[in-house]
């Protein structure tokens, strides 16, 4: 990637960075789709290290992520179902919790898994 590819992706970035955090997910999409290539996801960093203690998941699910030692969001991007599903007591209503609460915030549970497998 050359210094202007790059710098246009800066500035995209950028801009994605300063709209609402409700609709940089949309806006993700629509680029998604239209040029069908993902550079590298694009995430608030502070998002990242938001603590899963602080999310307001039901008692049952903290407890599981928290026993597993999934203290952050990122962590999450990098799990997949499977991951979660073999936690003891983590059934598909903690897993359907923690899909919909990262929907919330416009991410996918095992995110990261797929640009780093």
């Amino acid at each position: 990637m050359g210094e202007v590819e790059a710098d246009v992706i800066a500035k995209i970035e950028a801009a994605i960075f300063e709209l609402p955090q409700e609709r940089r997910g949309a806006v993700i999409y629509y680029f998604a789709q239209r040029f069908r290539y993902i550079h590298r996801p694009v995430i608030d960093p502070d998002l990242l290290k938001k603590k899963i203690l602080d999310l307001g998941f039901s008692v049952r699910t903290a407890r599981c992520l928290d026993a597993a030692n999934y203290e952050n969001i990122e962590q999450l991007l990098h799990a997949k179902e499977h991951d979660l599903l073999c936690l003891r007591n983590f059934g598909r209503t903690s897993l359907n919790e923690v899909k919909e609460k990262l929907a919330s915030f416009g991410l996918e549970l095992g995110e990261f898994s797929r640009f780093n497998p």
